[in-house]
């Protein structure tokens, strides 16, 4: 394993080290403040997914840079490939058929540099009647690349598409642009529960 694979998932680690440790914090907390509140209720109760959730893994599978926005000389330097990546958080299925997930993730960018991503998930969610999870949500959070103040942690909210059955789920993401050459690129992961 190179130094640089090393201090990327030496950074995942250090990311989800908080998603752990509210994991492990069970306990109740009297007279809560108005942020508190205010947080729970807004995120849909962040802390009884911490807590009562499943562990989820993410897979980084794959970048797709539309061909409207960039040139083709442009899409043949971009990464399409955004492993090693990795990801970890907590997943709870909701009483209203929905589902619930924080998470911590690292994989690279089209330039093939580390991103990571410390961020809240909500998926509204379908079945079908052979069992197969179709949906739409919005994922929103902290990210941190290179070219966006060399790291500097900015927030981020985005679309998620689902589809899935049992414990695993295909779901992408599409990252809109202004400009030609810039974002306009859809992001797919598999998730495990």
């Amino acid at each position: 394993m190179s130094y640089r694979s090393l201090r990327h998932w030496l950074a995942l680690l250090l990311l989800a080290c908080p998603l752990w440790a509210a994991a492990q914090s069970t306990s109740a907390t009297q007279g809560k403040s108005f942020y508190r509140e205010a947080w729970d209720e807004t995120v849909g109760s962040t802390s009884e997914t911490l807590r009562n959730g499943d562990w989820t893994f993410f897979i980084p599978l794959q970048t797709y840079h539309m061909p409207f926005a960039y040139t083709k000389e442009q899409r043949d330097e971009q990464n399409n490939n955004p492993m090693p990546g990795f990801g970890i958080g907590r997943t709870r299925a909701l009483e209203n058929g929905n589902s619930s997930a924080i998470y911590a993730l690292e994989f690279h960018d089209s330039y093939d540099k580390p991103e990571w991503h410390l961020g809240y998930n909500y998926n509204w969610l379908w079945r079908t009647e052979n069992g197969i999870r179709y949906g739409v949500g919005a994922t929103f959070g902290l990210m941190m690349r290179a070219d966006y103040a060399n790291y500097a942690p900015l927030p981020f909210i985005l679309p998620v598409f689902h589809v899935g059955m049992g414990r695993v789920s295909l779901e992408a993401s599409y990252v809109p642009g202004i400009k030609k050459g810039t974002a306009n690129v859809a992001f797919f992961w598999l998730r495990i529960q």
